[in-house]
């Protein structure tokens, strides 16, 4: 039976195994990168954004697409968690070697981290 501390330490030996893979540094490297890079975006504008702004993209036409600026937090903090959740799954892959499937993880969570910084980006310019 695995104790917790037994499973962070398998966790820990499979993380530094990880870093050494150039795709699954660079991938989180920018995944963190843009993170802070939204969050820093949102901050500065934060006082310059009017009451009211486009979020809601999927909904009808009117006052229902728009919603208050602190929402606009809620995209780096959906990259944040899915970043937490892919990084779980990816170690328990890599520990049953699969390698590919935890490269294709962090590779997409980095993608979703971009989109989303485009995203906050461009809500950002159009309120502006």
């Amino acid at each position: 039976m695995n104790t917790p501390r037994t499973l962070m330490s398998d966790f820990r030996s499979t993380w530094q195994q990880l870093w050494l893979n150039k795709i699954i540094r660079v991938s989180n490297i920018g995944t963190v990168l843009s993170i802070f890079f939204t969050l820093i975006i949102i901050s500065i504008f934060y006082t310059k954004l009017p009451p009211e702004i486009p979020l809601w993209y999927s909904l009808p036409w009117g006052e229902t697409r728009l919603a208050t600026p602190l929402w606009l937090f809620l995209l780096p903090v959906a990259s944040l968690v899915s970043f937490f959740i892919n990084t779980i799954v990816a170690l328990m892959l890599t520990q049953e070697d699969h390698l590919v499937y935890s490269q294709i993880l962090f590779l997409s969570v980095w993608v979703v981290s971009a989109l989303s910084c485009i995203s906050a980006i461009t809500i950002i310019w159009i309120t502006l």
